[in-house]
């Protein structure tokens, strides 16, 4: 597919943007892997290739880190059909993320680089 010349153009249009490529396909993981090595930035966030966000998202998340106060923030998501109507909304409240059963275990899971969370962003 074309998919990296999509990259490149992107690349070249926005100096934020590092493209990396790899010498061998080492799968989603690897790719996440490689960019939480490499990012510079005091915030990271991920986009599945089949999810799309919109174009104010990272900044309302921004806003919900009280400028940067919060070293985690998690945020609902829409499923939504091949037409783009919403099927449902998913959402999760405070407690249901963190609580006094699950709070170690998540906080472990960060500690090893593995991504707890369906959105979120992390410091």
């Amino acid at each position: 597919d074309d998919s990296f010349l999509i990259a490149e153009r992107h690349a070249a249009a926005d100096s934020r943007i590092k493209l990396i490529r790899h010498e061998k396909n080492m799968g989603l993981g690897g790719a996440r892997n490689t960019a939480i090595r490499v990012a510079k930035a005091e915030y990271i966030a991920s986009v599945d290739s089949d999810d799309f966000i919109l174009p104010e998202m990272m900044n309302t998340l921004w806003n919900a880190t009280d400028n940067g106060h919060f070293d985690v923030v998690c945020c609902g998501f829409n499923r939504v059909d091949k037409e783009g109507n919403i099927i449902s909304y998913e959402t999760y409240s405070a407690d249901t993320i963190i609580n006094e059963n699950n709070s170690i275990n998540i906080f472990s899971a960060l500690y090893r680089g593995v991504y707890p969370f369906l959105t979120a962003v992390f410091n």
